[in-house]
């Protein structure tokens, strides 16, 4: 049998959190939205290629995990579990937010 173990990488991720009340869920009509890391880089307010080395790591160690526990509105997450389908076939995983495939971000009609 095996036994539970949980990684994480010593990554500060409190970079990233812009806090739930300034956070409008990935509303694609949020065109002025400033938070999000990609006008954050272009602002200098975070380094691009730290950026791109912590989303690399973060993949990469949950695409080794046996089960996904996230949220499926976060692109990272759904990479990481497509990984982690197509190394070992389809994996249990608990959306914490959405169904998979829900309008208007659906990626399977």
């Amino acid at each position: 049998s095996k036994e539970f173990s949980c990684f994480s990488l010593p990554i500060g991720r409190s970079v990233y959190d812009v806090g739930a009340r300034a956070a409008p869920e990935h509303n694609p009509q949020e065109s002025a939205y400033d938070q999000w890391v990609e006008r954050r880089i272009e602002r200098g307010e975070l380094d691009g290629s730290e950026v791109g080395l912590h989303v690399i790591a973060e993949i990469t160690i949950l695409s080794e995990c046996d089960f996904f526990v996230g949220r499926l509105d976060s692109a990272i997450s759904r990479l990481a579990l497509m990984l982690m389908t197509s190394k070992r076939g389809p994996r249990p995983f608990v959306s914490l937010d959405k169904p998979w495939a829900q309008a208007p971000y659906a990626l399977i009609n």
